[in-house]
């Protein structure tokens, strides 16, 4: 290897090993620290504040399973720009001239929960990429603090395999947890849509109401999730620091 990439591949090791030793000692005990004024911890206390966003009094108050009319653009000629040119004979049967795709079929609507997408889905989305991407950075330092592979003295490699997977664990929760979102959209699309189709019955509307609760209440319990993730992380990683540090100890002087 040439002499100035060997230099520039060292750095990039120094470099790696600085963000990932950073991180562990002060960016991931401010996410999961126990002292009042550390910011996840900190933040967790204020569930329960009325203020707060994530209180759940907001559950019910946000959900709205009202069936709203069809807006003007829909009333009249449907989406601008978006009406197919078909000829009398290219109407699918069954649907007659009004389902020639000029409108919804069922053009009422029910609103989404701006305060779940905004104010809740929001915030948890931007902790779970946090979480991801420093847990990504640490997993990098510890991948390359790993010795060459050979026998003997292995124990040191172990802990360091067993730190790598708990972060991997906690990517991949990061990652799930980030996907929610999306999930409850799609399920909640499905409720409102038995809901415009049969207004008259209420126990749509009712279930809504449910499934927006419950959505509360699960990113509520999200939170201390991820609270709980940098408090485990960071628990076995400053324990067992050393063994991290330097897998292979130098046993030579043991052996005369």
């Amino acid at each position: 290897m040439e002499k100035e990439l060997a230099q520039r591949l060292e750095q990039f090791h120094k470099d790696a090993a600085k963000t990932g030793e950073e991180i562990v000692f002060r960016t991931f005990p401010q996410k999961a620290g126990k002292l009042q004024v550390l910011e996840l911890t900190d933040f967790l206390k204020t569930l329960n504040d009325p203020a707060s966003p994530f209180h759940l009094s907001n559950a019910l108050k946000t959900s709205d399973p009202t069936v709203y009319p069809p807006s003007e653009s829909l009333r009249h000629d449907g989406p601008s720009g978006k009406k197919r040119k078909l000829e009398d004979s290219e109407v699918p049967s069954g649907q007659g001239q009004a389902g020639a795709g000029t409108s919804p079929r069922y053009p009422d609507h029910v609103k989404a929960n701006d305060h779940m997408t905004n104010k809740i889905y929001n915030f948890v989305k931007k902790e779970c990429e946090e979480l991801a991407d420093l847990t990504d950075q640490v997993r990098l330092w510890v991948t390359l603090t790993l010795p060459k592979i050979e026998d003997g003295d292995n124990f040191g490699v172990h802990v360091q395999e067993e730190v790598l997977g708990e972060l991997q664990r906690a990517q991949e929760s990061a990652l799930a947890i980030r996907d929610l979102p999306r999930q409850d959209h799609l399920t909640r699309a499905k409720i409102c849509s038995k809901l415009i189709k049969y207004p008259n019955i209420e126990d749509y509307a009712l279930a809504l109401r449910d499934h927006d609760e419950k959505q509360f209440y699960f990113a509520r319990q999200h939170l201390y999730d991820i609270r709980n993730v940098y408090a485990s992380i960071t628990d076995m990683m400053q324990k067992n620091i050393s063994k991290i540090r330097t897998p292979k100890s130098n046993n030579r002087a043991a052996l005369y």
